[in-house]
């Protein structure tokens, strides 16, 4: 009796270790003696390759093991485009930020900027917009004005950047989508009969989106809500105003 007990317990042992043996880990990473030189030109190239997910398996493990230097922050700047062209906006912003913060002086700070107003320009494709009746000015505005801020401060602080004439391209469409957005909440607050608010919305709209093919409609909301409140002065003014503009 007590032999076969001897005996099940050593099949017991036997069996765990097996278990145990076929739980364990089989496949070493490769990557574990790799140098950050290796380990960034193995992710550059999955990266040129727009094979995202795994160029952003190794620049994560860059950062994890060598999280100083310059690697690492050209690491963290290839990262967030990654999340960016996998559609996961919230990810890549958070990177940038994280980025901007702390390296406010890096010579890539202008592309960090330009990536950073991509991540908020975001529209669908031609065809999808016209099924479903797409307005980009119908969209929450706060991604719009985002993505027009970090355009306006890469032309501003880096007027000679590579991105420069491409974000001033996006922001004069931009402006023209928020200044339409503002006229349609102007004139919705006109035939509310909230005269005050459709004139500061008109304000707004000029003053920040001046040039735009909806200034003459603030103008002319403007102009009603003047008249309607019997502002007689600044009635005429915007009348002058936009006799001047036709």
């Amino acid at each position: 009796m007590i032999f076969f007990k001897v005996v099940f317990r050593l099949f017991l042992l036997y069996a765990s270790s097996l278990v145990l043996i076929a739980c364990s880990p089989t496949t070493k990473d490769e990557t574990a003696d790799w140098p950050v030189e290796r380990l960034y030109r193995e992710a550059s190239g999955e990266f040129d390759d727009g094979n995202w997910s795994h160029s952003r398996e190794l620049l994560e493990k860059l950062q994890a093991r060598y999280p100083f230097g310059r690697y690492a922050e050209q690491a963290e700047l290839k990262e967030a485009y990654t999340y960016y062209k996998q559609g996961e906006m919230e990810q890549a912003q958070s990177t940038l930020a994280r980025f901007m913060k702390e390296n406010p002086n890096h010579p890539d700070i202008d592309y960090a900027l330009y990536l950073k107003g991509l991540t908020y320009f975001i529209t669908p494709p031609a065809v999808i917009g016209r099924l479903i009746h797409y307005k980009i000015e119908e969209r929450d505005p706060k991604a719009l004005t985002q993505s027009f801020d970090a355009f306006k401060e890469l032309v501003l602080k880096y007027p000679n950047s590579r991105y420069a004439r491409d974000a001033k391209i996006r922001m004069r469409y931009l402006a023209e989508k928020l200044a339409q957005h503002e006229s349609e909440v102007a004139d919705y607050y006109l035939k509310k009969g909230a005269y005050a608010a459709a004139i500061e919305r008109s304000q707004d709209l000029i003053r920040n989106y001046p040039n735009t093919d909806a200034t003459k409609s603030a103008l002319e909301t403007m102009h009603v809500a003047y008249d309607r409140l019997g502002l007689n002065v600044l009635r005429d003014d915007t009348e002058r105003v936009l006799q001047q503009s036709k």
